[in-house]
Parts: C-alpha cells; structure tokens; sequence
C-alpha cells in the first residue's frame, strides 16, 4: 500500500464509489422492471375477472329473458346487483 501514489489511490477510492452506485442504479432499474411486470399481471387478472362478471351477469339476463313464460321466481334485479359485486340496497355501508 506504500507504494501506491495519491493518484492511485483516488483512482482506486472513487473507482469503487462509481461501482458502488452503477450497481445500486442496475439494482433499482431490475426492481422497477420487475414490479412493472407484476402490476401488468394484477391489471390483467383484474380485467379477467371484470369480464368473467360481465359474462356471468349476461348469461343470467339471457336465462331470466328465456324463462319469462315460465314465470320471474328467480329473475329478481337485486340478485342481479349482488352477482355483479354491486351494493346491496337493504345493508347499510
């Protein structure tokens, strides 16, 4: 170590400070990346399961339209509201 220069040893001190903060900027890029990715997928599985809703409450107005002759037992709007996550009108929030 005695016989390094003062230019060396500068060289060599913000030589691993530079390298330090590189590795730092890769490891916040990576992590950036990776969580852009898993908000794409909650994005994605949201949307499925909004879609999956709409499918289910359409093919429930096509089942009530269908069975009007036999009469609305089973063809109630509130169900219709609670199947699509809407609120209930007789539970208070």
């Amino acid at each position: 170590m005695n016989k390094l220069t003062l230019r060396r040893k500068l060289f060599i001190g913000f030589g691993t400070l530079l390298f330090v903060l590189v590795l730092s900027g890769l490891v916040g890029f990576r992590a950036i990346v990776k969580l852009d990715g898993a908000a794409d997928e909650v994005a994605r599985k949201v949307t499925e399961k909004e879609l999956s809703l709409l499918l289910m409450e359409a093919v429930f107005k096509a089942e009530c339209s269908r069975n009007r002759r036999a009469g609305p037992a089973g063809c109630r709007p509130g169900i219709l509201r609670h199947a699509s996550g809407a609120s209930r009108p007789d539970k208070k929030p």
